[in-house]
Order: structure tokens, then C-alpha cells, then sequence
């Protein structure tokens, strides 16, 4: 029996020595590669990610250049004169559309709000007004009665067109 048990040790632990040998010459470096793949992987779609969007970026601000010597161009022959004409420009990337907002008058005395996509030459509204009395309120086909109903119909257009409202 003595030597039944020292045979069935001996095979234990021939069979242990072999288990953990197979766990740390096999399994864990196995394990690790994978790892180290997965990683490299997740490093490699974060960069494809960023350089998407860094090129993305770099596209929309050459769009927004563009957009505003455009605007800036079209300012310059609006043939708004008198007084302090102001105008803005605003890049719309999802209509792929270039808006200028003047604020200013043509005719003494008659203030004007127009807004114009630039590569078009198109009138999408005009607010005028003269003293407190609305003279014009249109927003391509809508008639509106006031500059706040004015600015909520072009908010489609322009979104940031609150930041305008107030000056």
C-alpha cells in the first residue's frame, strides 16, 4: 500500500506540476496577448476616433472661413449705409449654408433685420420697423408680428439666433 500511495503522490504531483506549468507557460502569457491586442485595439479606434474628428473640425472651421469672407463680401455690397450697420455670420454645417444677419437701415429712419443665405443671394426674412411700428415681419413664406415671433421662426436656420435678441 505504501507504494500504491507514493505512486498516486507522485502522480498528483506530476499532475499539479504540470497544470500550473501549462497556467503560467501557456494560459497567462495567452491571456496577456489578448489583453495587450484588446488594448491596442481600443488605442487604435480612439485615434482613428480623434483623427475623424480633428479632420471633421478642421473641415467645418474652413467652412466657417469661407462663410465669413462671404458674409463679409456680401456686407460690403448689401447697401446697408446709414447709421452703425451691423452683421453677423453663422455656418449652419447641417443645412451646409452660410447666413448673414444684418441689422441696419438703407432708409433714413426705417430699421431693417434681414437675414440672407450668402451663396444663394436668398432673402430668408426681414423684420422692419420704424419708431415702434412693424412695418415688415416675414420669414420666407410666414408672416410674423413681432421681432421675437421673427427671430423663434428663423431658430431652424440659425440656432444660436438668441444670442442676437438682445442687442
Amino acid at each position: 500500500m505504501n507504494k500504491n500511495l507514493q505512486i498516486v503522490i507522485g502522480i498528483a504531483t506530476l499532475v499539479i506540476a504540470a497544470s500550473v506549468s501549462y497556467y503560467f507557460l501557456i494560459f497567462l502569457p495567452k491571456t496577456e496577448q489578448t489583453n495587450v491586442e484588446q488594448q491596442q485595439a481600443e488605442i487604435e479606434n480612439t485615434q482613428k476616433y480623434f483623427n475623424d474628428a480633428f479632420s471633421r473640425m478642421e473641415s467645418l472651421l474652413e467652412a466657417q472661413g469661407f462663410c465669413s469672407e462671404s458674409a463679409s463680401n456680401y456686407f460690403e455690397n448689401s447697401g446697408y449705409k446709414l447709421g452703425m450697420p451691423l452683421f453677423y455670420d453663422y455656418f449652419n454645417e447641417e443645412l451646409n449654408k452660410c447666413f448673414i444677419l444684418i441689422r441696419g437701415s438703407k432708409i433714413a429712419g426705417i430699421h431693417n433685420i434681414e437675414v440672407v443665405e450668402v451663396y444663394k443671394n436668398k432673402v430668408y426674412g426681414i423684420y422692419s420697423y420704424q419708431s415702434s411700428k412693424v412695418i415688415a415681419c416675414n420669414v420666407l413664406n410666414a408672416t410674423c408680428k413681432n421681432k421675437d415671433e421673427f427671430f423663434k421662426l428663423l431658430k431652424p436656420y440659425i440656432p444660436l439666433i438668441d444670442m442676437y435678441v438682445a442687442l
